[in-house]
This record gives structure tokens, C-alpha cells and sequence, in this order.
């Protein structure tokens, strides 16, 4: 397998779990437990294969694209 291919495939797997870290932070969010300024334990206590700097930029990441993946349709 060429390296150009097996750089897709990472980042094909890398959006996929991102995606799970959203779907998650979006159940936390609505579950109101936490202020999700406060997320990143809870996404490593869930995650563990995250390390503290990883859940913050994925909850800061999370953050930034809130607006555009729950855009309100009137």
C-alpha cells in the first residue's frame, strides 16, 4: 500500500472518530451535566485513548463547528 493511500485511509478513520467525539459531546451538552467549557474530562474519562491535551481540542474543535453542524432550517 502506497503511503498517499494510507494517509487517506488515517484521516477517513481520524473524521469517523471525530465524529463519535461530536455525537458524544452533543449527548453531553444535552444531558446539561456539565457546562461544556468543563467537557474535556468527561470526554477522556470516556475516551481514555485521549490524553487531556487531545479531549480540549477536540471539545474546542467541537465548539468552533457547533453553529455549522446544527444549523437551524426556518
Amino acid at each position: 500500500m502506497s503511503g498517499w493511500r494510507k494517509k487517506q485511509i488515517m484521516e477517513k478513520v481520524m473524521v469517523t472518530q471525530k465524529e463519535v467525539y461530536f455525537e458524544y459531546l452533543d449527548t453531553l451538552r444535552e444531558s446539561g451535566i456539565t457546562n461544556m467549557f468543563g467537557a474535556a474530562p468527561y470526554l477522556q474519562e470516556s475516551f481514555p485513548e485521549l490524553d487531556r491535551f487531545e479531549a480540549k481540542e477536540i471539545v474546542i474543535e467541537w465548539m468552533s463547528s457547533f453553529s455549522e453542524r446544527h444549523r437551524v432550517v426556518s
